[in-house]
């Protein structure tokens, strides 16, 4: 459990209605910590948010789930911020003509990567061929702004930042 994730939870100081997912969140994480469980019943959670335990998902589904749930509940606390602050992620995709250098770059944020783990021996070589330059040609090649010729180019994927400055809390 990420600590300043829980910390932040189990210090909200709004009144929380029982049965929400912030409620069943903050209870979860309230015996998980007190009790030093390595594992509690979550049916009560996993109900709150809307989740079919009988229906499989994969991570980025449950992750998606869970943080839209979350959110919500923050929203009505002076922690609407949250999850934005303590989970997402700055990436910068660069992109480069190969005929005559131009270079963009264009900024996007997210609450995760997809890294390509499974085809990789580990997490590091994931995050390695996340950030590898890639050759774009043929359809997937851009047209360069001032000469509207489509040209072979290398896309570079860089993150950016991978904790948000704490600002605007």
């Amino acid at each position: 459990m990420m600590p300043e994730f829980r910390n932040e939870v189990l210090e909200l100081k709004e009144k929380l209605e029982k049965g929400t997912p912030l409620y069943e969140l903050q209870s979860l994480m309230g015996v998980l910590y007190q009790r030093k469980l390595a594992s509690v019943k979550a049916k009560k959670f996993y109900e709150a948010i809307g989740i079919d335990v009988h229906v499989q998902r994969d991570t980025s589904e449950f992750l998606t789930e869970l943080f839209e749930a979350v959110t919500a509940g923050l929203r009505r606390t002076n922690k609407s911020r949250l999850i934005k602050h303590l989970f997402e992620i700055g990436t910068c995709t660069t992109v480069r003509c190969l005929n005559c250098n131009e270079v963009s770059e264009i900024p996007a944020t997210s609450l995760m990567l997809g890294l390509p783990v499974k085809v990789n021996k580990s997490l590091s070589e994931g995050l390695e061929a996340f950030v590898s330059p890639e050759i774009l040609e043929g359809d997937n090649s851009y047209s360069v702004s001032y000469t509207h010729l489509r040209a072979h180019e290398t896309r570079h994927d860089l993150v950016c930042r991978l904790l948000l400055e704490k600002k605007n809390n």
